[in-house]
């Protein structure tokens, strides 16, 4: 069986050899921080053109609304009035007014057939 502290020792060797090989590769920091003024003080900054990229579309854009969003459609659609509130009526309102109907006034007869119940007598029969 063996220690789990090797294991660990093991670990802790890998990982310090990783970092050598790493800071090894990686540029020095006052290197860095070289090239990083010296850009700035040149200006060859590469974020310049993206700004003047960006801030040409945006006058183009402004510009293009204000020359055409304010134009009228060519063809103007005549609206349909819309009939006054006094005169609207519900599209079931014969629902509301079955006593309207002729042959519910009548009582029925056994042995006629509806038909016949509507063709007779519009009154009330008691």
């Amino acid at each position: 069986m063996s220690n789990p502290n090797d294991s660990n020792d093991n670990f802790e060797t890998l990982f310090r050899e990783l970092k050598r090989t790493e800071e090894a590769q990686a540029p020095s920091f006052q290197e860095s921080w070289q090239r990083a003024t010296g850009r700035v003080r040149s200006g060859n900054s590469r974020a310049v053109p993206g700004f003047a990229v960006a801030g040409l579309a945006a006058i183009l854009l402004i510009a293009a609304l204000l020359l055409y969003g304010n134009r009228t459609p060519r063809e103007v659609h005549q609206s349909i009035p819309a009939p006054a509130i006094s005169q609207w009526k519900s599209p079931t309102d014969f629902l509301m007014k079955p006593a309207t109907q002729p042959w519910l006034n009548t009582m029925p007869r056994f042995g006629e057939s509806l038909r016949a119940t509507q063709t007779g007598s519009s009154g009330n029969q008691e």
